[in-house]
């Protein structure tokens, strides 16, 4: 039986495969680009902790 031992990163080889990409490269930097402004969105006024609420443009209670 093969037993598996962890590499550290640095001795990790990566190789470049565009072509095995399911999401093309335009598309995932824009989800990325929005998944970090969603991230700032709603940590900032809730001090970096994540499970807060942005602030309601309603005026809704809380």
């Amino acid at each position: 039986m093969k037993k598996y031992v962890e590499q550290p990163e640095r001795e990790w080889l990566r190789v470049s495969a565009p072509e095995l990409r399911v999401v093309d490269e335009g598309l995932w930097e824009s989800a990325h680009r929005r998944l970090r402004e969603a991230k700032a969105t709603y940590l900032a006024p809730t001090a970096d902790h994540p499970g807060g609420r942005p602030p309601s443009s309603a005026g809704g209670s809380k």
